[in-house]
């Protein structure tokens, strides 16, 4: 099962808070600074019982899908 990460980030001097999303077997932090986008994510990541082989993917597609907007 996929849960939201959450951690303190620092750049350029700027502290941030950034969520990531993790189970078990992979842990990928700071993917984004929307934390309801995240929530979603790991929502459907679940709803979808994503294997961890593919869950790196869909991250970059969900990081691709923001720039879009």
């Amino acid at each position: 099962m996929y849960h939201l990460t959450e951690g303190s980030y620092c750049c350029e001097n700027t502290v941030y808070t950034g969520y990531g999303i993790a189970n078990e077997q992979i842990t990928i932090e700071d993917v984004t600074c929307d934390r309801s986008a995240m929530e979603k994510l790991v929502i459907l990541c679940n709803r979808t019982s994503l294997s961890s082989l593919h869950l790196m993917d869909v991250v970059q597609d969900f990081l691709g899908a923001a720039g879009d907007a």
